[in-house]
């Protein structure tokens, strides 16, 4: 009974945490300006549009930086020091990645 209800805890929050990144990414932006995209492009270089390939990027960008953010702090739940270290570098990367596809992205919005 205790497995069953972990799964689904865990799904739910899954499903929330796309959702919210979804919106937060700017869902409702990329479908209200569908028909203003023009045809063949993935991203558009103009800050006032939005397509939703850009809209499935930023939540990647958004999983990525949540990733690096849980090895962060799982770096300081754990007790040997050789964890820590691998642990917060690769939360480290992990957020310079996000970082570095978000600005990628800005500077070809911009």
């Amino acid at each position: 009974m205790g497995l069953n209800k972990s799964i689904l805890v865990i799904s739910v929050s899954i499903i929330y945490l796309v959702f919210f990144f979804a919106l937060s990414s700017g869902l409702v932006n990329a479908l209200l300006q569908y028909n203003e995209i023009p045809k063949g492009f993935l991203v558009i270089p103009n800050r006032s549009i939005q397509t939703i390939t850009e809209t499935f990027a930023f939540v990647v960008i958004l999983f990525i930086g949540v990733g690096g953010v849980v090895l962060l702090y799982r770096s300081g739940s754990t007790s040997k020091i050789k964890n820590q270290y691998s642990l917060l570098g690769a939360g480290f990367v992990l957020l310079l990645i996000s970082i570095g596809i978000g600005f990628w992205l800005l500077k070809i919005k911009v």
